[in-house]
């Protein structure tokens, strides 16, 4: 029985290694592993098991995101949100959903007690409702219409899905094989900043007499669906700025491919990849389109600098979901923030007092 026991324990070990977690502690006497997830941020997972019941039953570990899941032996799929104790008995329901009681902290709870979903007013239909306007692409102003909600409330709720995206994906894709690099600036705004004070050190004249006035933004496509683009700094792209990027989503033996030629002409001297002058770069000049539509009005509905990161995160996850039709992008965007459990709670104060995502070369205050 013992050695059927260290069987099973180490095909558990296996399939959480399959996932992509790294396994950090391992405490076989009490049935806890404590591992970490490299792709979004070293997240941490507590995951406790009962060796005796593995084989009687079978529960799916669930990562945020939607994007890893493998079916593995256990006994109840619930897990106490506030001690991560599997002793839990169901305690009625509330709203249609199931509530819990642990049997160890005595806390109540629901399977979306710390998901995005729980802590918002907003019922199933107007979330859904909110989502498919995000998908659709649709301004704050319809959105707020269609929800029946203001205008605020449909702003606050999409800089908290961006955020969740953000705690889920925000390394992105690390591209490999013929990678085509492309570069986008977008003007500097502080736009709802109403601080008369800070405007008369900051205005337009000043941005653009320190060579801040715009935003430079990396996009990087691969020939195998991966995608990398995000706003990176203040002003015009260095060689330090480049070599960092690349560095963090290039893998080895990488062609990239850029359209000028004297700006990248350092890249020549990379050991880790080759470097070639394209005619075209047909794959990036699509994604730059859309993104151009995204922003569309002429460029009016481009968000304020702050929260451009964020942005550019919810446009990164439409354009990996883009094959999905609208329902399905609804219904993927529904599950992700009312199954998060684990994930920071992107509150009001949070997104509000957030530094900008970009390097202001010391030159822009991070809060602002």
């Amino acid at each position: 029985m013992q050695n059927e026991e260290i069987r099973l324990e180490e095909k558990l070990f296996e399939v959480l290694q399959e996932l992509g977690l790294q396994i950090e502690r391992k405490e076989k006497n009490e049935g806890r592993i404590t591992a970490t997830d490299p792709d979004r941020n070293g997240c941490r997972y507590h995951i406790r098991y009962n060796v005796e019941i593995l084989e009687e039953s079978k529960q799916e570990i669930k990562i945020p995101g939607d994007q890893k899941s493998k079916e593995v032996t256990g006994k109840n799929s619930v897990t106490c949100v506030y001690c991560n104790s599997t002793s839990i008995n169901k305690n009625g329901s509330q709203g249609g959903i199931q509530r819990y009681r642990c049997k160890d902290c005595r806390k109540t709870f629901s399977e979306t007690s710390s998901s995005l979903r729980y802590h918002s007013k907003l019922s199933e239909q107007q979330w859904k409702e909110l989502l498919r306007g995000l998908v659709e692409k649709l301004s704050l102003s319809k959105i707020a219409k269609k929800c029946q909600i203001s205008t605020a409330a449909v702003w606050q709720n999409k800089r908290k899905v961006c955020m969740t995206l953000m705690q889920l994906y925000d390394k992105q894709d690390k591209l490999k094989g013929g990678v085509e690099f492309e570069e986008y600036y977008t003007s500097t705004s502080f736009k709802g900043k109403k601080d008369p004070a800070f405007f008369e050190k900051y205005n337009k004249a000043a941005l653009k007499k320190n060579g801040i006035e715009d935003v430079y933004i990396v996009i990087c496509t691969d020939y195998t669906g991966g995608l990398y683009i995000k706003p990176v700094c203040a002003g015009v792209s260095k060689r330090k700025d480049i070599e960092n990027i690349l560095e963090n989503i290039l893998e080895k033996d990488t062609i990239l491919m850029t359209i000028e030629d004297d700006k990248y002409s350092f890249l020549t001297e990379s050991e880790r990849i080759s470097y070639k002058k394209a005619e075209n770069l047909e794959l990036t000049q699509n994604v730059y389109e859309r993104l151009e539509e995204y922003y569309s009005d002429d460029g009016r509905r481009m968000t304020a600098t702050k929260y451009l990161d964020l942005d550019f995160m919810l446009f990164w996850w439409l354009e990996k979901n883009r094959e999905l039709s609208v329902e399905e992008q609804v219904e993927k965007l529904y599950r992700m923030i009312s199954n998060n459990n684990g994930l920071e709670n992107a509150t009001r104060k949070k997104i509000r007092h957030r530094e900008l995502g970009i390097d202001t070369r010391g030159l822009i205050p991070k809060n602002v």
